[in-house]
């Protein structure tokens, strides 16, 4: 089990990766006309799923950017792997070691590697939440 400040730097890193350039941001899924803000009634009031949610949350980018960082100058290709598939591919936790064909148990020391050096990078700035 990672921190849980450790997974919010995960997810808003994956938030900053989904958000830059081609191919990401995906064009519009809807028109340009207001009509694409209706809600039916039948719709009001029901729970927003985890996608909406985090298109709400904002990017801290130079807080993902130093989980960038780490990600590409000191993480393995397998820690790169499952982070990509975790975070930003968004595959449930439970899936991740199918997904990637690994043992649960090499998925789990890949977690705890990356989640650790993300950590060191940013005691060693200085940027760790209050």
């Amino acid at each position: 089990m990672i921190d849980p400040w450790i997974d919010a730097e995960l997810r808003n890193w994956a938030r900053w990766c989904w958000s830059g350039p081609w191919p990401h941001p995906l064009p519009p899924g809807h028109c340009a006309s207001i009509e694409h803000r209706y809600i039916a009634p039948s719709d009001l009031g029901r729970e927003l799923d985890a996608e909406e949610i985090a298109r709400r949350i904002p990017i801290i980018r130079d807080r993902a950017e130093i989980v960038h960082q780490v990600y590409r100058e000191r993480l393995t290709q397998r820690e790169q792997r499952v982070l990509v598939v975790r975070y930003v591919k968004r595959v449930p936790a439970d899936d991740v070691p199918r997904a990637l064909r690994l043992p649960r148990h090499a998925v789990c020391d890949a977690t705890q590697a990356a989640a650790h050096m993300i950590g060191v990078a940013f005691r060693a700035r200085h940027a760790i939440r209050a």
